[in-house]
């Protein structure tokens, strides 16, 4: 089996292994903040993060449970932000692993 096409099968493996975990524990900030977005954003709009975005802002006001919540997002959102790095510099490996052989040629 070639290498580029292992590192990107262990790339999609990754990758789907990650997602799973991220929609299985994905808080629901929006359901768990809600109140306390309506106490500290009161002039903002629901939509678009900003529930997310006030409780981060207010973080060490708002409820334990909120907290928890937008701690967990940060969390899951990071791991996502790492798969996806890796799935990229997996690529820029098969990329020049690619052109190693080619030159070689």
């Amino acid at each position: 089996m070639k290498l580029r096409t292992v590192v990107i099968a262990s790339s999609a493996l990754s990758l789907l292994l990650a997602g799973q975990a991220f929609a299985a524990g994905k808080p629901k900030v929006n359901e768990v903040c809600l109140a306390d977005f309506h106490k500290f954003c009161p002039s903002e709009e629901l939509g678009r993060g900003k529930v997310i975005r006030c409780a981060r802002a207010h973080l060490d006001n708002v409820t334990p449970d909120c907290k928890s919540a937008v701690e967990a997002a940060n969390t899951a959102n990071e791991k996502k932000r790492e798969a996806k790095a890796a799935k990229r510099d997996g690529a820029k490996t098969a990329s020049s692993k690619k052109s190693a052989d080619a030159s070689a040629s």
